[in-house]
C-alpha cells in the first residue's frame, strides 16, 4: 500500500514538474513579448499581465509541491542529525504533524475562497478568479499527501526512512 501511494505520488510530482516549468516558461514568454511590443512597437498585449498572474500563480505554488517531493526545500538538520533514532523519528512525526496542519489549514482557506470568487471575474480575459486560486488548494493538497505519505515511511521505516522520503529526483541532480 505505501509501496503504491509513492508510485502516484512520484507521477503526480512528474506531471506537476512539467506543470510548472510550462508555467514559468509561459510567463516568461509572455512578459518578455510584451515588454518587446512596449519598448519596439509602443504597443502591447492587453491580456499580458493576467495570464503572467495565472502562469505565475501555477509555477510558484505547484512548483513549491515538486520541491517539497524532491526535499529540495531548505533544512537546517544539524540538530535533527545529532538525535539518536527514536527521538529522531518523533521529532520528524512531529514536523510533518506541524506541516499537515498547516496545508490542511491552508486547503481549507483556499476553498473557503472560491464561493466569494465565483462572480468576481477578471477585467480583460472574464475568468473566474478562483482560476487563480486553485493552483494554491492543488499545491496544499499535493503536500498534504506528501506530508501523509513521509509520516507513513517514518512510522514504517524509521531511520531507515531516509531516501524513502525523496519522491522526486529533479533534473539537475545527479541520479
Amino acid at each position: 500500500m505505501l509501496a503504491r501511494a509513492g508510485q502516484l505520488l512520484r507521477a503526480i510530482g512528474r506531471i506537476e514538474l512539467v506543470v510548472a516549468v510550462a508555467a514559468f516558461l509561459a510567463t516568461c514568454g509572455v512578459v518578455g513579448a510584451n515588454a518587446l511590443l512596449r519598448f519596439a512597437f509602443n504597443d502591447s498585449l492587453i491580456w499580458a499581465e493576467e495570464v503572467a498572474l495565472l502562469a505565475t500563480n501555477v509555477f510558484v505554488f505547484v512548483g513549491a509541491a515538486v520541491i517539497m517531493k524532491a526535499r529540495a526545500d531548505i533544512a537546517v538538520s544539524l540538530v535533527l542529525e545529532s538525535l539518536p533514532t527514536r527521538p529522531r523519528a518523533l521529532v520528524q512525526l512531529v514536523l510533518l504533524t506541524a506541516a499537515a496542519l498547516f496545508f490542511a489549514c491552508l486547503l481549507a482557506a483556499s476553498i473557503s475562497l472560491w464561493p466569494l470568487q465565483r462572480n468576481a471575474t477578471t477585467f480583460i480575459l472574464d475568468i473566474g478568479r478562483y482560476w487563480f486560486t486553485l493552483p494554491l488548494a492543488w499545491a496544499a493538497l499535493s503536500m498534504l499527501a506528501t506530508t501523509a505519505y513521509q509520516a507513513s515511511v517514518v512510522l514504517c521505516y524509521g531511520e531507515a526512512a531516509g531516501e524513502h522520503l525523496r519522491l522526486l529526483t529533479l533534473p539537475d541532480e545527479p541520479a
